[in-house]
């Protein structure tokens, strides 16, 4: 499923294929967030620690067949969400 909002840009469903892209975009938007600088650490290892963790839940998510999606703009994955089904049950 794929939906266009305004602007040229696309919504779409991502496959575990785009992991590493999601992880990508998950460790931008996280990297100047002070709860991960405290849990992982400001030193120079900090952006490796950063995208391990963030590849580690997104790819947990990916084997458990939940939802990735994306906004993609010229084919490019700009923002991304993850959804956690409240039990064992995927759809």
């Amino acid at each position: 499923m794929t939906r266009r909002p305004e602007g040229g840009a696309r919504i779409a469903r991502l496959a575990a294929s785009d992991v590493p892209d999601i992880v990508a975009v998950f460790a931008e938007a996280f990297r100047d967030y002070p709860v991960m600088r405290f849990v992982l650490g400001g030193d120079e290892r900090y952006a490796a620690r950063l995208g391990s963790l963030i590849h580690f839940f997104i790819s947990a998510r990916s084997l458990r067949g939940e939802p990735l999606l994306g906004v993609m703009e010229n084919d490019r994955l700009v923002a991304a969400a993850t959804v956690s089904f409240p039990s064992n049950v995927a759809s």
